[in-house]
């Protein structure tokens, strides 16, 4: 796992120079993904398999796109990466690697993989780590940005009849609303006025703001 990490970030470990030795087309053509989620569930109580892991995550979808996004969600990733952060709440170092790995899932995914966070804890843990660290800049950072983005980009409901009409599209998206409100109600996340600005559609300012206050994973320093 520690190798995989090392190898998606680069030789100096700040993701440059990735791609001119074909170590990303290695990286996403082997099991490396499916490697490191069966290694994290195998060693569940092994603390450092599961930081070396939520890190190694984190940078392979960084570096592969919404393919390596789809196949960490496919792997089950998310589940052991909410896990990780369930396990160890007081490392603030798995908080930081769990948060940025949910952030470039909701970010670089579809709008199920998105489902797929909130359906598997994925705000409840977001939501602990703020709590547990509130002197850690970095985890509140990345703690507030999932939280904007996932709500951002959570699937409308689609049980409405779309043939019923004006009235019964207006109804469509007050469901939408509150599922999103629901959710946020249930991992402890702002009030209705900060749910309703959370539910701006994507390329809306609300969404293109909180982008920009994403860290980039350089500016995390992955301690080994």
């Amino acid at each position: 796992v520690w190798a995989l990490l090392e190898a998606s970030r680069g030789k100096d470990g700040k993701d440059e120079g990735k791609s001119a030795d074909g170590t990303v087309e290695a990286l996403m053509g082997g099991d490396s993904i499916s490697l490191v989620v069966m290694a994290m569930r195998g060693h569940a109580a092994d603390n450092d398999i599961q930081r070396w892991g939520v890190a190694a995550l984190w940078s392979l979808c960084s570096i592969g796109g919404e393919a390596a996004v789809q196949e960490v969600v496919r792997q089950g990733g998310v589940g052991v990466i909410v896990a990780a952060m369930k396990q160890l709440p007081d490392t603030a170092e798995v908080q930081e690697r769990g948060l940025g790995a949910l952030v470039e899932i909701a970010t670089g995914g579809t709008e199920m993989d998105v489902q797929t966070v909130v359906d598997d804890g994925g705000l409840e843990a977001i939501q602990a780590a703020i709590a547990a660290h509130p002197d850690d800049p970095q985890v509140q950072q990345w703690g507030d940005a999932a939280v904007q983005i996932i709500l951002d980009r959570m699937p409308p409901r689609r049980d409405v009849d779309p043939t019923a009409g004006p009235e019964s599209e207006g109804r469509a998206g007050g469901d939408a609303t509150d599922a999103e409100a629901t959710a946020a109600a249930e991992a402890g996340v702002g009030d209705g006025a900060s749910t309703a600005s959370a539910s701006t559609a994507v390329g809306e300012p609300g969404e293109e703001e909180a982008a920009k206050q994403v860290p980039d994973l350089d500016d995390i320093d992955v301690e080994l």
